[in-house]
């Protein structure tokens, strides 16, 4: 919701109050968001995510000493040598959608 007010100027010291409800704004701008930090296909998060994620790792480093660590898995080549899949199979998806979120959910625990 939000909330606008003004003064008008008279001498009457009247305002005008404006509202109107922002939820579906908000709703659209968090999927925007998402979209713009998750892979359209798999639902993983991309690299401006990863990069969100490192950077906050290494700032919080100093102030919570630990390891950081980090495994990239370039999915683009099947086997060593060949061309990129361009389509990924819904095995290979789905595969690295659990793998991912197996991964996530282990160091989190860590």
């Amino acid at each position: 919701m939000e909330v606008t007010v003004s003064d008008v100027g008279l001498e009457a010291n009247l305002l005008t109050v404006l509202v109107r409800d922002i939820g579906e704004r908000k709703a659209l701008e968090a999927q925007l968001a998402h979209q713009a930090t998750h892979d359209a296909l798999t639902g993983l998060g991309n690299r401006t995510l990863l990069m969100e994620r490192l950077h906050l790792a290494l700032v919080r480093l100093p102030r919570h000493p630990g390891a950081v660590a980090l495994l990239f898995l370039d999915q683009r080549w099947s086997k060593a040598g060949t061309a990129p899949q361009v389509t990924p199979s819904r095995l290979e998806v789905t595969v690295v959608r659990v793998a991912g979120q197996w991964l996530v959910a282990d160091l989190r625990n860590m």
